[in-house]
């Protein structure tokens, strides 16, 4: 009988013997193994908040349960006891980014590599500039745990202070209806802990001003009326008021209106312009 011990690498291996001695003949032995690999490697691409799952045999090609394991993790030495069906797992919290992952198994000695990357759970979110009732939408796109589109999943949006929840569709977008007055304001979109932030400005399609001018007979205060587009609007009509008294005024071919007011005292006077939904407030300063 002979007998040869080798640590056989995992995968299908071929195994061939001889032997041809006088007085004994030839005779020949031909056989493969196929040896399994003892950790089971999970997918390679990840997001933020998502696990790091790994499947673990002992020699008995059983799971292996109660075993503590170390896996090295982006640099980050872990060691995690497996549960009852072999498997330990890891909390994603790291930046987007390519990172290394070593697993040894303490029953086998076998010794893993893999390169994972960890990609982000939200994209395509930008700062938005808008002009007022436009109806413009605030856009992202989310993904799941490994960077599969995530579709028919709720995505919370935070802006002016109020949260909004909106599904995502097949493609995985989902939009947020911008319906606020002129002004700049910070925006969020949060999946899963991750979150990202732009910024959203509203430009008024009521154009003013400011005004601070010397004492004179009349100071003329001018309107400039655009729509949701930016194009301007002719032969409109803006309502001023000014100390409770209400005036109309039409804008002309390069929509600008403009109210004359007579005899201004010296000091600070209030003025608002309306078109529509949309007032603005203004000062005039006289000196």
């Amino acid at each position: 009988m002979a007998k040869l011990t080798y640590n056989f690498p995992i995968g299908l291996n071929e195994i061939f013997a001889e032997f041809n001695e006088i007085g004994f003949g030839y005779s020949s032995f031909n056989q493969s193994i196929n040896l399994k690999s003892s950790i089971n490697l999970p997918s390679s691409n990840y997001t933020y908040g998502s696990k790091y799952i790994v499947s673990l045999l002992g020699k008995d090609s059983n799971p292996l349960v109660n075993q503590t394991v170390s896996i090295v993790f982006a640099g980050k030495t872990y060691n995690l006891k497996t549960d009852s069906n072999g498997k330990v797992s890891i909390n994603i919290t790291l930046k987007p980014g390519t990172y290394k992952v070593t697993i040894k198994n303490p029953d086998t000695l076998e010794e893993k590599n893999q390169s994972i990357k960890v990609l982000k759970r939200i994209t395509e979110n930008k700062n938005l500039v808008m002009y007022y009732g436009a109806g413009s939408s605030y856009k992202v796109r989310v993904y799941d745990d490994y960077g599969r589109i995530a579709k028919n999943v709720t995505v919370k949006f935070k802006i002016n202070g109020k949260t909004y929840s909106r599904k995502t569709n097949n493609n995985g977008y989902a939009y947020l209806k911008i319906s606020l007055k002129p002004k700049k304001y910070a925006i969020s979109a949060t999946y899963k802990g991750f979150t990202v932030k732009n910024n959203v400005t509203v430009k008024s399609t009521v154009i003013t001003k400011n005004v601070t001018k010397k004492k004179a007979t009349t100071i003329k205060f001018t309107t400039k009326l655009v729509n949701s587009k930016g194009k301007i609007l002719k032969y409109k009509y803006i309502k001023f008021k000014f100390k409770s008294k209400i005036y109309k005024r039409k804008t002309n071919a390069k929509g600008i209106a403009t109210l004359s007011l007579k005899n201004l005292k010296r000091g600070k006077h209030v003025i608002y312009s309306t078109y529509g939904k949309l007032t603005i407030k203004n000062i005039i300063r006289v000196k």
